[in-house]
């Protein structure tokens, strides 16, 4: 169990990394950059660590949002955990399954929790639609003692 449990919390490589505007300056230049794994990447290492025949996913919806549940088989028994998250703005129904599944695998099976321990860094923003994208690629910087926390 304590193999797997560290595999699933390896860290990402930097292509599976994704980064969203958080808030934003008062000019709405810069935006602070917050780190988060896709639901794809989650997904895949899920099949790398388990076999796809190992986990599985279910929802509920609730008062305007979704809960997840998890489910991962570890010798021959299945271990659930839940987590939930509301619609999003964009797409509002699958964004909100798809941070549902997200919370779930961080705060259950600790997959992508590092980077919460990630540096909150500023960047170039620009105007996208009825949001903020960033101008430049953000970088993800982990302080060192927050590093060690994780391993």
């Amino acid at each position: 169990m304590k193999e797997i449990s560290e595999k699933l919390k390896e860290k990402f490589s930097e292509s599976d990394i994704e980064y969203r505007v958080g808030a934003t300056n008062t000019d709405r230049t810069m935006g602070l950059a917050l780190a988060y794994v896709s639901a794809r990447a989650i997904q895949s290492r899920l099949d790398e660590v388990l076999g796809m025949e190992n986990w599985k996913v279910s929802y509920r919806e609730i008062q305007g949002g979704f809960l997840c549940t998890l489910s991962i088989r570890i010798n021959d028994e299945w271990i659930e955990k839940e987590d939930g998250a509301s619609v999003t703005e964009f797409e509002s129904i699958k964004g909100g399954i798809s941070n549902s599944f997200k919370r779930v695998a961080s705060s259950g099976f600790g997959i992508g929790r590092y980077l919460y321990n990630a540096r909150n860094s500023w960047y170039p923003i620009k105007k996208q639609g009825n949001g903020y994208i960033f101008a430049e690629t953000p970088k993800l910087h982990l302080t060192e003692e927050k590093e060690n926390q994780t391993k």
